[in-house]
């Protein structure tokens, strides 16, 4: 076993918001989303070394059982632990970004009424929030102040907010305010098209690009629980990461693919 060197802490606090403090075996084995007591495990059980991507905040039992075991039994392996990890760092980044408050439930339509949902306004608002703070270009920011107007949204002051955090403090604002006014399914779809136009920024992190596609196909499925809404995603995300022109026409593309899947 190599000699244990203290965890910087950066690295430690780092790890604790990602997990927000939650084991991810609980988690994804267990169902379980609550505050555990825990250490944080190195993976490789080399205990000198402190990359973060070594790491994961396990729950006192689980780190127990993962030092634990034997060479030849077939207990939890480290990648295994690194794909829970990733896709619990991935949900508490869409939590904190969805703050979502009711079930996703896609809503039944009335008697007489349509029951057809419009994707296009709340995916072109997040295209134009991504936009701009991925630009800083005045254009991005006059159309997407406009599209605020014209689904009856507040925005917040640009010169008030640190460029870094607007896109955080924008996407929580304009959510709270989607399900207030236009309802969850509305926030969820903004939400979807969020993640979307996030993927170009992804490729650094293949590990994060999956995950994030992951959770666009499991709030795809269940936003509209339909098969074909599925279906139409991870085609989408298939040829993803491509060119941005390519990227951008997609886009467009699946919009339109979507609402159709939706509809019919």
């Amino acid at each position: 076993m190599s000699k244990r060197k203290k965890i910087p802490d950066a690295i430690v606090t780092d790890i604790l918001f990602k997990s927000r403090r939650r084991c991810c075996l609980c988690a994804f084995l267990r169902g379980e989303d609550s505050v555990k007591k825990g250490q944080i495990a190195h993976l490789n059980g080399n205990a000198s070394d402190n990359k973060e991507d070594n790491l994961a905040f396990l729950c006192l039992e689980h780190h127990d059982e993962y030092d634990g075991q034997t060479s030849v039994s077939k207990g939890i392996t480290p990648k295994e632990i690194k794909r829970y990890r990733d896709l619990l760092y991935t949900k508490n980044d869409s939590a904190d970004m969805v703050r979502r408050k009711t079930p996703l439930q896609q809503p039944k339509a009335a008697a007489g009424e349509s029951n057809e949902i419009a994707i296009e306004p709340y995916f072109w608002l997040a295209q134009m929030l991504v936009a701009w703070t991925s630009s800083q270009m005045e254009l991005s920011w006059e159309v997407f102040v406009e599209q605020m107007r014209k689904l009856g949204l507040e925005t917040l002051d640009r010169d008030t907010v640190a460029k870094d955090d607007y896109l955080a403090q924008a996407g929580s604002s304009i959510t709270d305010q989607l399900i207030a006014n236009h309802g969850q399914i509305a926030a969820d779809i903004f939400f979807i098209g969020t993640m979307v136009a996030l993927l170009p920024f992804m490729f650094e992190s293949l590990s994060h690009l999956r995950t994030t596609k992951a959770a666009i196909e499991r709030t795809v499925l269940k936003t509209f629980d339909t098969p074909k809404a599925l279906e139409v995603t991870t085609l989408f995300l298939s040829d993803v990461p491509c060119e941005v022109p390519r990227f951008v026409e997609k886009i467009e593309q699946y919009k339109k693919d979507l609402q159709q899947a939706v509809a019919g």
